[in-house]
């Protein structure tokens, strides 16, 4: 027979599957999350990782749009960790697993270096995209409104990362095929997880500033604003 202590360990320590949250995930995605986890999460910090490790070939590579598509991130497990540390209130370990579907889309803007690709752009259509792996989340409240003043996130170890990208031509090129962009996409959020995303490396989403911002619409166009990369 368990007792009241033995049971509260066990569910800290055991993981539990989570179809209630990915039910909720299922509904709320497609009215606010998408936009939430695309247009104020990754737009804001993606093009510092393209700035950081972009190829040698690349003058300049901005992301002009991003779609996540309708299907939301599943959730195949979650565990509450006991202990916390750095100030975190909450520490959850999730697994993860995000699988778009084909209405993806996202679309980077590459310009060559002259001596190379003679400076000509082109735009690089990502239409699909899946990542697997164990995700930490550690979150800090305050006891008044928003209630969250950051959550930090980071993956326990480097996930599975696979991206599809349509075949691109520019003046009869295939630009992929040229040195330094073949093979860059598979690479740089490969690169990027290493060593921005995983731990002991963490993304930081001041949460308290980022809805000020929101309400206010001033974003620093110099830096991460209201994210850090620990």
């Amino acid at each position: 027979m368990l007792t009241r202590k033995s049971s509260i360990f066990q569910l800290l320590s055991d993981s539990e599957t989570v179809r209630w949250l990915n039910h909720s995930m299922e509904k709320i995605w497609p009215i606010c999350l998408e936009k939430l986890a695309s247009q104020e999460i990754l737009m804001p910090i993606i093009p510092w990782f393209l700035e950081k490790y972009k190829p040698w070939t690349a003058k300049k590579a901005t992301l002009q749009q991003l779609y996540l598509g309708r299907n939301p991130p599943v959730f195949t497990e979650m565990r509450a960790l006991s202990q916390s540390s750095d100030g975190d209130h909450l520490v959850l370990d999730l697994g993860l697993s995000f699988l778009s579907a084909e209405d993806m889309s996202a679309v980077l803007s590459v310009q060559m270096r002259k001596r190379l690709g003679f400076g000509m752009r082109t735009n690089l259509h990502i239409t699909g995209m899946h990542v697997e792996g164990k995700v930490r989340v550690g979150v800090r409240f305050l006891r008044e409104k928003p209630f969250v003043k950051r959550i930090r996130l980071c993956f326990e170890e480097v996930p599975y990362f696979q991206m599809t990208v349509k075949p691109i031509f520019s003046h009869g090129v295939d630009v992929a095929e040229l040195p330094g962009i073949a093979g860059w996409l598979d690479k740089i959020l490969t690169y990027a997880f290493e060593q921005s995303l995983v731990e002991p490396n963490m993304l930081v989403i001041d949460v308290e500033q980022l809805l000020g911002a929101a309400e206010s619409s001033e974003l620093d166009s110099k830096s991460l604003g209201n994210f850090l990369i620990l």
